[in-house]
């Protein structure tokens, strides 16, 4: 048949040969991608700073505040069945009152909240209502307080149907009571200098702090009490010993009978402002002082009980740097329980049974000086810290480090804001339809969302940096259930926790030195699913110890650890390891994929001997029958050399595989013939010029595999653009068909650091957009399509 071959320049910028019947000669032959899809940063927007500058908890419900103006913007939290905190709300200042310091106190009671402003206008100062009905939160009143009554709205207090706002410059408190959704002014109590500094309220009791009431004064507490409509002080609390010139009433807290008072600048062990806390409880003798606590942690001009709370025999303080404490009433008196770090100038602290939760406006995990709270529980006298709370901000997140396409949804993940981010791959414009977080990233160093794997009813996050600095890493199982994705199951190298149960796994084996489960394990760096199986790759585990002619080797060879759903329950069904002559640093476990009942292992820093300097890099391949997984090939590229790093990448889809060697910019193919994997292509960008790491990501699908150049951030290449080469195959070759370039033009934002595919969707991550300032990241989704003319193409 006569062809006809011409040569076009698609949109991408590749020249491309296309072969048509003489009928379709003339035709325009197009590959070009179409315009991605944009996926912003759902967390993008204001920056927020100073997070947790004023928090209150009630139950499951935790309200927390930056700094006023770093912005207005309030946020409000709830416990699940699951133990897990997710944000409910954001709530900013009505449009009238912006500007005013919204945020500057707060507090929860029930379905209510109080946010207080520390701004002025000049029909008054105010402080805002809020009313929750189902998730939603609405401005219920607006209080304020004309003539002249400054500082109202610093300091504010709630309980049921009353609240109470301090104005501390008028030496002044206001009380106010909801009658249906109209809340109304009940009482102004006045007093001596700086009367309303610090206020507390439990029911019919306020509890109102003077701190230096006169010039050589140590401060005062009042008590007052509401009988009827009408309140009533009932009595005065002093420091124990009176001092002059402290801060006793800096702080308080009423719970119940029980009222605790902060004195920042009191002394101790001989040691001058220190700070101290005093506990007062009410018998048939009326308020007598039961205790004066003082952390294990102290030291001198730390300012202990700048800040406390109160619940039951629970109290909490917080210094201004140094270690905040925790005390519990027991048989023998108030004893402490819990230490807690802080780096802010004052720790906001918060508690309710057995919760407890302090702010730190400077921790650095989510951006600079972005804060965070954390939030600590009690089972039995022991405090576990339970979750890190961060402002819903960009900066650090590096959104789209890891992506995952399934048939139904895409993922990104943001290891940098401990957080992954899923959507309906059917309306990607949409917002996103569930925001994952585990219960167990918490620290500054977790990498949560560094790996991640998707099928329309899974959803598998990995943190390879979990636990403190040890690095061993974790995995979390989410499954979706109608609209939410709910937490199934953690993975770690002891086992699995679902439910109440916690599954330990042994590993053994006869190259076992210890079971995998140590320090710097990266557990969780790699993940992928299929059906009801999950792969996680633990390429840092200590696995062999072998002996060669230049003498013995640990060999952190690396595993990948292989779980399947059975009956509702997960389950650990094979640990898989590398070749026996594997050298150490081997890495196994760098990548991982799976495709029904095979799995690809890629182990990139693999040497062929002890006396080679650069690794060449493995995969490794293995098939499953009735839960027993077996090696089924071991992969070297012909062309295998020193420092290709082969299987730093690896995808699979049926009977095809594709494997990344960025040190030397290649990618390899690989096709199952009966048993065998033989070697089909080798890929290479059609114009290497200015190409770095190519390889670094590999994704296949059908007819279509990816491939992501990008270099490291902030490495010597950040004036790099990074890429995504697609090739496809046409006659039983692969060819590159399309450049996929960032479409802001940006060098170094790591464009092309994480790909994957799903028919012809083509996911790309840009983790390190906005960088070096922000390292935000963004996504794009491209949707590829091939003309007609594309079923006669041909190479030579």
């Amino acid at each position: 048949m006569l062809r006809v071959y011409a040569w076009f320049i698609n949109r991408a910028g590749c020249p491309v040969r296309c072969a048509a019947r003489l009928a379709l000669a003339m035709m325009a032959f197009h590959l070009a991608a179409a315009e991605p899809i944009v996926i912003e940063n759902p967390q993008e927007g204001d920056v927020p700073s100073h997070f947790g500058y004023a928090i209150s908890l009630d139950g499951a419900t935790l309200i927390a505040a930056p700094e006023p103006d770093h912005p207005e913007l309030v946020r409000i939290y709830v416990r699940d069945f699951a133990g897990h905190w997710r944000l409910q709300a954001e709530i900013r200042p009505p449009d009238a009152w912006a500007n005013l310091g919204f945020g500057a106190a707060c507090a929860v009671s029930g379905d209510t909240a109080i946010i207080g402003t520390n701004g002025y206008l000049p029909d008054g100062l105010w402080a805002f209502i809020y009313k929750r009905t189902g998730d939603a939160w609405h401005l219920e009143a607006a209080l304020s307080a004309s003539g002249g009554k400054e500082g109202f709205g610093r300091v504010v207090a709630i309980s049921g149907d009353t609240a109470a706002v301090g104005a501390p410059e008028a030496r002044s408190v206001f009380l106010y009571t909801r009658v249906g959704a109209s809340w109304s002014l009940q009482s102004e109590l006045n007093g001596s200098h700086r009367f309303g500094s610090s206020i507390s309220l439990d029911g019919n009791r306020l509890v109102v702090g003077v701190p230096r009431a006169s010039a050589d004064s140590a401060g005062v507490v009042h008590i007052y009490e509401r009988v009827g409509d009408l309140w009533s002080e009932t009595a005065t609390l002093f420091s124990i010993p009176p001092e002059a010139d402290h801060a006793f009433g800096h702080a308080v807290s009423v719970s119940g009978d029980v009222i605790a008072v902060g004195d920042p600048d009191a002394p101790y062990s001989g040691l001058p402002v220190v700070g101290t806390v005093s506990v007062f409880r009410r018998g048939g003798f009326g308020w007598t002082h039961e205790a004066t606590l003082v952390g294990s942690r102290f030291r001198q001009h730390e300012l202990h009980g700048s800040t406390i709370a109160v619940s039951g025999d629970t109290i909490i303080e917080g210094p201004s740097s140094g270690f905040g404490h925790v005390f519990a009433r027991g048989q023998t008196g108030w004893v402490e329980q819990l230490s807690f770090p802080t780096n802010a100038p004052q720790t906001a602290v918060t508690v309710s049974g057995d919760t407890v939760a302090a702010g730190d406006i400077r921790d650095g995990a989510g951006g600079p000086f972005a804060g965070a709270v954390v939030v600590y529980d009690r089972a039995g006298e022991q405090w576990t810290p339970r979750t890190k709370l961060f402002p819903m901000q960009a900066a650090g997140d590096k959104f789209g480090q890891s992506v995952a396409l399934s048939d139904r949804f895409f993922a990104l993940g943001s290891p940098g804001g401990l957080s992954a981010a899923i959507y309906a791959r059917d309306s990607p414009h949409g917002a996103q339809i569930a925001d994952l977080r585990s219960s167990w990233a918490y620290h500054d160093n977790d990498s949560f969302g560094a790996a991640i794997a998707l099928t329309d009813e899974y959803a598998v996050v990995g943190d390879d940096a979990a636990g403190w600095a040890t690095g061993f890493g974790h995995a979390v199982i989410f499954r979706r259930q109608g609209g939410d994705w709910l937490e199934e199951a953690r993975l770690h190298q002891w086992g699995i926790e679902q439910g109440d149960a916690l599954i330990r796994a042994q590993f053994g084996g006869p190259h076992a030195r210890k079971a995998p489960g140590g320090d710097n394990d990266h557990f969780g760096a790699a993940i992928a699913a299929s059906g009801h199986t999950v792969v996680v790759g633990a390429w840092g585990a200590l696995t062999t110890v072998f002996r060669d002619d230049l003498g013995y080797y640990d060999a952190e060879g690396g595993v990948a650890y292989v779980y399947t759903r059975h009956i509702g329950v997960w389950q650990r069904e094979a640990v898989l390891h590398g070749a026996d002559e594997a050298r150490h640093f081997g890495q196994f476990g760098w990548s991982v994929a799976i495709d029904g009942d095979s799995i690809v292992c890629g182990s990139p820093a693999w040497f062929e001997s002890a006396r080679d300097i650069h690794p060449r890099g493995t995969a490794f391949v293995f098939r499953g029958t009735d839960g027993v997984w077996t090696r089924e090939a071991w992969l070297q590229p012909t062309d295998a050399v020193g420092g290709m790093s082969f299987g730093a990448a690896a995808a699979i889809a049926g009977d095809s595989l594709v494997i990344g060697a960025p040190g030397i910019g290649r990618a390899y193919v690989f096709e199952r013939e009966s048993d065998q994997w033989v070697e089909r292509a080798k890929l290479a960008p059609f114009d290497p010029t200015g190409v770095t790491g190519f390889g670094r990501s590999v994704a296949i699908s059908n007819e279509l595999i990816a491939v992501g150049a990008s270099p490291g951030p902030f490495s010597s290449h950040e004036s790099v653009h990074g890429s995504v080469w697609i090739f496809r195959r046409v006659n039983g070759r692969w060819l590159a068909t399309e450049k996929l370039t960032d479409p802001n033009g940006l060098p170094g934002t790591g464009f092309g650091v994480a790909v994957t595919a799903v028919g012809g969707d083509v996911l790309v991550g840009a983790p390190w957009a906005n960088a070096p300032e922000r390292l935000s990241g963004v996504a794009y989704l491209y949707r590829l399509m091939r003309s007609a003319a594309c079923d006669w193409l041909d190479y030579p």
